[in-house]
């Protein structure tokens, strides 16, 4: 079980909030982009065995206000305001995709962080890779899926086949939003969707793991469909693990065999990673209050 609760972003956006509440030590949730908190209930549900964990929707995903700043400091300061609001001392942050350059955006200026997954995500530095904003555009435009509700659903469904639809379905109806006449549009806006995906482009993922202090644990997919486009776009993530190692010689690395989605696809493996490197983090940290 769980409550959910509205809490005040920077800006006064307005964010929705999930509380699975209990007594262990807390782990806060970030998804990614275009997502939304339900992505992560498989793994919630499973948490919960050993740790308060809690999610939100971020601006403008979700049931959660818009806002017109998505720089990473005010997403930062959303992330900041749910662990204040919800009372947690000092969390693991565990972010998925662009939720993983956000836990690192927060762990880097809060310093009592134990520390931060990345699930399939704060691993590329495109721009430092070579990647122009002009590739990055193309190859991160979403698609447009506008349409009637029930073949706009059977479509994501059949796109995303690989995925276990109960466990989807939720995160695709909270991620939309239906019109008097009778149609389906993206909850996060086109324009708002490219203006994140530039930000990301000029981050500096590499910079940025140099400023966070805490662990990091990298959980990476290598993806399932082994074909030529799939097996170039693993190498290129080999790539960019490694020039992060170079940086950060004590940075965790674990890959599995999974599609992006892996809270969705993996939620098994996922958890025994998060639980692992959580309790360490936890630990420590308990270690060096005493």
């Amino acid at each position: 079980m769980f409550t959910e609760v509205v809490v005040e972003g920077r800006g006064g956006v307005p964010l929705a909030v999930r509380d699975y509440g209990d007594n262990g030590p807390p782990v806060v949730l970030v998804h990614g982009l275009s997502s939304n908190l339900a992505i992560w209930e498989p793994v919630a549900s499973r948490l919960l065995r050993r740790f308060r964990v809690v999610c939100y929707d971020q601006r403008s995903h979700g049931l959660s206000g818009d806002g017109d700043g998505f720089a990473f400091p005010d997403l930062a300061a959303d992330l900041e305001a749910v662990v204040e609001a919800c009372g947690l001392n000092g969390p693991v942050v565990v972010g998925h995709s662009w939720g993983a350059s956000v836990a690192l955006e927060y762990a880097a200026t809060h310093k009592e962080t134990p520390g931060v997954v990345c699930v399939d995500g704060g691993v590329f530095d495109l721009k430092a890779m070579g990647s122009s904003w002009e590739q990055t555009e193309e190859l991160l435009r979403p698609p447009k899926l506008i349409g009637p509700a029930d073949k706009v659903l059977a479509r994501i469904r059949a796109e995303q086949s690989f995925l276990p639809w109960e466990a989807l379905e939720p995160v695709v109806r909270r991620g939309r939003i239906d019109t008097d006449d009778g149609l389906t549009r993206p909850r996060l806006a086109f324009d708002d969707h490219m203006t994140i995906v530039r930000r990301i482009w000029e981050q500096g993922t590499l910079e940025l793991h140099e400023r966070v202090g805490c662990p990091v644990l990298l959980v990476v997919a290598r993806g399932v469909e082994r074909n030529n486009r799939e097996q170039g776009f693993v190498a290129l993530k080999e790539l960019a693990v490694q020039q992060l190692l170079e940086r950060r010689p004590n940075l965790r690395v674990e890959w599995l065999e999974s599609v992006h989605d892996i809270p969705l696809a993996n939620p098994d493996e996922l958890t025994q990673s998060i639980e692992r490197f959580a309790e360490g983090a936890s630990a420590e940290t308990d270690r060096q209050e005493r």
